[in-house]
């Protein structure tokens, strides 16, 4: 209807929490802000981080967050003027969430992934009827990277590692860059919007230090995926909606 909501991570009295407001369709004013999570300090291991929002075809926001190694989230119905309790997606000794993406499809499905640093980097899926609240238990679509170093540097400056959107068929893809060690590279699975099966993983670069990933659908049902390698130039694979099988990478002209 024209509301938008914006959630952030933010600080007060030396507790983080996560808080949301509002901007009404019609309205001139935001909302006052209000806290959907509870606060804690800014340690990686007790702080709240990574908020993410989407907005329903019916008009319900949904957030979601990370607090103490727990995914956690909230919806705003439409209309409503107060955001639900927050609701567990994962407990955090099931696994160690880091970064998030949310996306939600055609029919009010919610569906919010992320990294499991407790499985070497596996992404999680985690899905919910935004009406319902009734968030599915955790699947993992990848298997766990091999590191050969220390990654909690790479998690620590790059908030922009993995990406997920729905097509107007339901088909769920999602699009990630992830570390060895010594290179990162750029990975993509979908899941079919009927069957609800999802694809192997495919690496979609062949050149070292992929990052910064986007995906994108079409009405037909096509993806696409870009991302940067050494922030100079700028690939792109596409997975038409007749086929399962990506492109070659392209080289996209017009690089920063």
């Amino acid at each position: 209807d024209g509301s938008t909501a914006l959630v952030w991570r933010g600080t007060e009295d030396s507790a983080v929490r996560i808080n949301a407001s509002v901007l009404l369709a019609g309205a001139t004013m935001w909302s006052a802000p209000v806290a959907l999570s509870e606060g804690g300090p800014s340690s990686r291991r007790h702080a709240a981080e990574s908020p993410r929002v989407v907005v329903t075809p019916s008009g319900a926001f949904v957030a979601a967050w990370i607090f103490k190694w727990r995914v956690q989230a909230s919806v705003l119905p439409p209309g409503a003027r107060f955001w639900s309790d927050p609701v567990d997606l994962v407990q955090h000794d099931e696994m160690r969430p880091n970064q998030l993406a949310i996306a939600a499809s055609l029919d009010g499905t919610v569906t919010v992934a992320w990294f499991d640093m407790a499985a070497s980097d596996r992404v999680a899926i985690s899905a919910a009827d935004s009406r319902l609240l009734d968030w599915s238990a955790p699947t993992c679509i990848s298997d766990p990277v091999d590191f050969v170093s220390n990654p909690t540097d790479f998690y620590a400056n790059d908030n922009n590692r993995i990406k997920i959107a729905y097509a107007p068929d339901g088909l769920l893809s999602v699009a990630w860059c992830t570390s060895d060690g010594s290179n990162t590279r750029i990975y993509a699975a979908c899941r079919d919007g009927r069957t609800k099966r999802w694809a192997r993983p495919v690496q979609l670069s062949t050149d070292a230090n992929g990052s910064d990933p986007q995906i994108g659908t079409s009405r037909n049902g096509s993806v696409a995926v870009v991302w940067m390698v050494r922030g100079l130039k700028m690939f792109a694979s596409i997975r038409e909606s007749s086929s399962e099988r990506w492109s070659t990478p392209a080289i996209l002209p017009g690089g920063p």
